[in-house]
């Protein structure tokens, strides 16, 4: 197991307290994808692309998650938490704004950049490390071979 799988099982074990098999599979996963990311990207074949999302809106990204009727027994602090935290939610989208991510490889052919995968929705940079990232390289570095 390479350094960075070590790492990254750390991190599983320490911050979410995945039982060790698991973390064990998922971070040598992604050691793989993210070493196999790296080498494309060097060699000019893939690559990420940040984008706005300038079709969603916070009710379109929130979902159902503030609704009190909802949540209001289950969440510890019932309604005055779940409009805190909403305020707090909306405060980010107004200054982070609502991205998404674009997996792309080059064509081999005519040069030009091809969507491999994307998704949509994250506020902020939410989608770094998020597990969406990493499934969008996968699936682009499935798309060049």
């Amino acid at each position: 197991m390479n350094s960075r799988a070590m790492a990254l099982y750390h991190e599983a074990r320490r911050r979410w307290n995945v039982p060790a098999s698991r973390a064990l599979r998922n971070a040598k996963r992604r050691a793989d994808i993210l070493d196999r990311w790296e080498a494309a990207i060097l060699a000019g074949k893939v690559q990420l692309r940040v984008v706005v999302d300038e079709l969603a809106t916070f009710d379109d990204v929130a979902g159902d998650t503030y609704r009190v009727e909802l949540h209001a027994d289950t969440v510890p602090g019932g309604e005055r938490t779940i409009r805190a935290e909403e305020k707090r939610e909306r405060a980010r989208v107004d200054s982070e704004g609502i991205w998404g991510i674009v997996g792309e490889y080059q064509c081999p052919t005519c040069g030009s950049w091809v969507a491999a995968d994307s998704c949509w929705g994250f506020i902020g940079n939410d989608w770094a490390g998020s597990g969406y990232d990493e499934d969008i390289m996968a699936a682009t570095l499935d798309a060049v071979a």
